[in-house]
């Protein structure tokens, strides 16, 4: 798969541990699932055979530094995060979750109209977005919080993240552009009862969003600020006694948006502290 990788004194490559290969194969299908991409359209952008793309998601082989190289550049993001097992682990936790709650929709459907008139798929869609963001919501609280989920930890880990350079005005952009539309509309309206269906309550908070969201505030730090922002209050809102007062359908992408936002931080956190350890 891709050129050889072979070691300058022509020794073999030493092969990839199994957990690695798999953590590998599963984020790759994650960033380009993410991105909307077909495998075809990944292997042209980072000039791999399709069949070396199909490969490593479907972890087998043993992927060249090439491959992984080729990979990042062509899904916009950092190598490591390809090969972070933890990310990877992440998902198989939540998939464990779903499995030790038994029949979730089942129960759900008798329970709940809106949930029944769902197509299967959907609902498999809703219960897998609950149980990730319940898994990463964890995950970030405690790796990238340090165990303290307050305004004040969010706003220090931007602030470091900034400091470093790895937030940018496009780091969120994707999930800022769907709460945009999903909650102020398409063109920017004034505010909305969607808007306020986020539950902002802190005038600082509120306003930072209103700036994100409403004014196009460009500022890279501020953007980020805004985007966790939301995302605490979609947390909130799943984990919250108003749930089950919203169209289900219509969280389904806002769960799926704000596990990506949380995984990303998580990935950006893990970078900042690698940056930190080289410079001490």
């Amino acid at each position: 798969m891709g050129r050889s990788n072979a070691s300058p004194g022509g020794r073999p490559p030493r092969p990839w541990g199994q957990s690695l290969i798999r953590a590998f194969g599963q984020n790759v299908r994650r960033h380009r699932q993410y991105r909307r991409l077909k495998q075809t359209d990944l292997a042209y952008l980072a000039h791999l055979h399709p069949d070396s793309v199909s490969e490593v998601e479907r972890c087998t082989g043993n992927p060249t530094l090439h491959t992984v190289h080729a990979l990042a550049l062509a899904l916009e993001c950092d190598p490591t995060a390809l090969l972070n097992r933890q990310l990877y682990r992440s998902e198989t936790i939540a998939k464990q979750v779903l499995a030790a709650t038994g029949d979730t929709i089942g129960w759900c459907v008798a329970r709940h109209p809106d949930f029944s008139r769902l197509t299967h798929v959907r609902q498999q869609m809703l219960e897998q977005g609950v149980a990730g963001l319940l898994v990463v919501g964890h995950w970030f609280d405690g790796q990238v919080l340090g165990g303290r989920p307050t305004r004040t930890a969010v706003l220090n880990a931007v602030t470091r993240w900034d400091a470093a350079g790895l937030v940018r005005p496009g780091t969120f952009a994707s999930e800022l552009e769907h709460f945009r539309n999903r909650y102020v509309g398409v063109g920017g309206a004034a505010t909305t009862a969607a808007f306020d269906v986020l539950g902002i309550r802190n005038p600082g908070d509120r306003k930072i969003v209103r700036a994100v969201l409403l004014d196009g505030e460009e500022a890279a730090k501020k953007r980020a600020l805004a985007a966790l922002v939301i995302v605490g209050h979609l947390r909130l809102g799943v984990f919250g006694p108003n749930w089950l007062t919203t169209a289900l359908e219509d969280q389904i992408e806002d769960l799926q948006r704000a596990n990506t936002a949380l995984q990303r931080t998580v990935e950006i956190d893990e970078k900042a502290r690698r940056l930190k350890g080289d410079g001490a």
